[in-house]
């Protein structure tokens, strides 16, 4: 490796930490996957053929425009500069559109699931509704989501084409919309495993083709292949929209950029969308599962691949009546009440309500006959299911029938997904094969240690085996834990620890990460607290080697002795998280260059250190 890339990779990992500690953990929720605005058909089947969760905005007045579907709040219009990704998420939470008496919401740079489902592929030139983001620039806009293939890029749209892509944040002018909300828009899933053949996205609704035929078709024969098949005695699959397309992708992953564990044997190449571009008829969308990109294409080539979709019986026609709660992906507690809401098409007369629990293949009495007034109060009632559908059927009008689903009953319904990213913390897997390699430490110890914890993001280890549970329970005083660990598939991947609760399963559950309850002398963890506090940790200390494997290691020291970097044997570089004229920032050495990195630190703003000590957290390049 030359010395310039080696530099590459050592930015790289800057630039991917840096993410880790700038963009906070926030929650990620169930959302219905919102219409792409088309209405023209082209197809039997396509796009423009089915109308599902249609666009809806409210102009709110100031500045900003509430999304109905999604809930997102969004900046109505750009301040008209352009900038790189930090500029653009300082931009964004500086941002005081919409006060209230307690202050502005809390803006943020949107998710790239976000930003996409903004796109309005009815127009083009810009696509978006230009009734409601009005002087929208035909260009690039920025998300707050990384590149994983590498740390020093982000995922962009291009709102001219309708398009996305990732360019160099650091460098890049894109232009800049923030939303706010309560929740983020994120990675897709979990997701329930129905059988071998299909998959439910709880999040969504959606339910999935989970393995292609492997054969690559036109457009029009894409459509037709959706159309015709049949999969867990189902026959209303579909080719999904750019927009549903779009939420099984994981920006943290390429190669493929989704779940395989989800959707085995995927092709990292382009699956078509019934989605046709607006500025030319014979070209449609497709995305790519190497890394997700969306783009478009002659409908005449043969090269892209099909995966099909469903969400349970569609409304047959505009004159249909529109459920509108409960929303697609759902979910719903047996015991509660809630209220069935739908427009009565000015019909009157009568109505009756059904649930389907097997994705409409068999149907249950929600009430009996009852007025067509737009609102009826349900208890909801199991057994649970992902898989669940309301219809609204008039008594004299049969074909306005009404569907709505998928959602979700559930008290604690077991659900499968690996997903290793969030938008707040993008990790890359490795694979590596190499042996492991070990550097002997015999050091005197103790009994007792102390952890200091600031407010803020600390970089720790302990020298006795503890419980994250007993150490960092305490909600005044910590927020989570994070340890990088293995992910018992031969690469790596994060556990966590979150403070009350059930500490974190759920969340770990949900988002692929592994729950973390105990760390071992020589782990090295990340712990977010909201005071300076010295933590007493007693237990049995364990000393012995220092176990590192090829590629990035976060460990601590087993001891109570420093111990030289020169000792770590042949690593690449060595990573501190410290202070700095006052400031938290890197340190940094490089044990294979004559300076050990002095000068490179320099040209960063970083520190440099030789030594480092018990009860540090570090991370080794090998």
């Amino acid at each position: 490796m030359t010395q310039g890339n080696g530099q590459k990779r050592l930015w790289s990992f800057v630039l991917l930490v840096c993410v880790l500690l700038e963009f906070a953990v926030e929650q990620v929720w169930a959302w219905p996957v919102p219409d792409t605005g088309q209405t023209q058909s082209y197809a039997v089947g396509d796009d423009g053929y089915y109308s599902i969760n249609p666009h809806s905005f409210i102009d709110n007045g100031d500045g900003t425009v509430t999304d109905n579907v999604t809930h997102l709040v969004w900046q109505q219009k750009d301040d008209g500069k352009q900038r790189n990704l930090m500029g653009a998420k300082e931009y964004c939470e500086s941002l005081t559109l919409a006060n209230t008496p307690d202050g502005p919401p809390d803006w943020r740079l949107p998710t790239q699931q976000e930003l996409v489902g903004l796109l309005d592929h009815d127009q083009w030139d810009p696509s978006i509704d230009k009734k409601y983001f009005f002087d929208t620039q035909s260009s690039w806009y920025w998300s707050s989501s990384i590149y994983a293939y590498d740390g020093a890029y982000a995922w962009a749209v291009n709102f001219k084409y309708g398009v996305s892509g990732y360019g160099q944040y650091m460098f890049e002018g894109f232009w800049v919309r923030c939303v706010h909300s309560g929740s983020v828009i994120g990675a897709s899933g979990p997701f329930y495993i129905n059988n071998s053949d299909t998959a439910t996205d709880v999040g969504t609704g959606l339910s999935w083709q989970r393995q292609d035929d492997g054969s690559g078709r036109d457009w029009q024969t894409a459509i037709n292949y959706c159309n015709e098949i049949s999969l867990d005695g189902f026959s209303d699959w579909r080719l999904p929209t750019t927009q549903e397309l779009s939420s099984i992708v994981d920006y943290g992953k390429n190669d493929p950029g989704l779940d395989p564990t989800i959707f085995p044997n995927t092709q990292s190449n382009w699956y078509w969308t019934s989605t046709t571009f607006a500025g030319d008829s014979t070209s449609a969308f497709a995305i790519t599962f190497s890394d997700g990109r969306l783009g478009r294409g002659d409908k005449t080539v043969t090269f892209p691949f099909a995966r099909c979709v469903r969400s349970g019986p569609v409304n047959e026609s505009l004159d249909s009546l529109i459920i509108s709660a409960p929303s697609q992906g759902g979910i719903f507690i047996p015991g509660t009440q809630q209220t069935i809401v739908w427009e009565t098409k000015g019909l009157g007369g009568n109505v009756l309500i059904s649930l389907s629990r097997d994705g409409g293949k068999t149907w249950e009495a929600v009430s009996g006959e009852t007025a067509n007034s737009g609102f009826f109060v349900w208890t909801v009632s199991g057994p649970e299911s992902v898989n669940c559908v309301l219809k609204v059927e008039p008594i004299t009008a049969s074909t306005k029938v009404g569907f709505q689903g998928l959602f979700s009953i559930q008290g604690n319904v077991t659900v499968t997904t690996t997903t290793t990213t969030t938008e707040a913390m993008t990790t890359t897997t490795s694979t590596s094969t190499t042996e492991p390699t070990s550097t002997a430490t015999t050091l005197p110890g103790s009994e007792n240690a102390t952890l200091s914890v600031i407010n803020g993001w600390s970089l720790l280890s302990s020298t006795a085996n503890i419980q994250a549970e007993v150490v960092f329970g305490d909600t005044q005083k910590f927020t989570s834990v994070w340890k990088w660990t293995d992910d018992g598939k031969g690469g790596k991947t994060w556990a966590v620890y979150l403070s009350g609760g059930d500490g974190g399963v759920t969340y770990a559950t949900a988002k692929g990460f592994m729950p973390l309850t105990s760390i071992a002398s020589g782990e090295g963890f990340w712990v977010n607290g909201k005071s300076d506090e010295q933590v007493q940790v007693s237990g049995t200390p364990a000393y012995g080697e220092l176990s590192l494997t090829s590629g990035w290691n976060l460990v601590g020291i087993k001891g109570q002795s420093s111990m030289a970097v020169a000792d770590l044997g042949n690593a690449t570089s060595v990573w501190k998280w410290t202070t700095v004229k006052g400031t938290k920032t890197w340190a940094v050495n490089l044990p294979g260059s004559d300076d050990k990195g002095a000068a490179y630190a320099l040209s960063k703003g970083f520190g440099t250190f030789t030594t480092v000590e018990p009860g540090e957290g570090f991370w080794v390049n090998k």
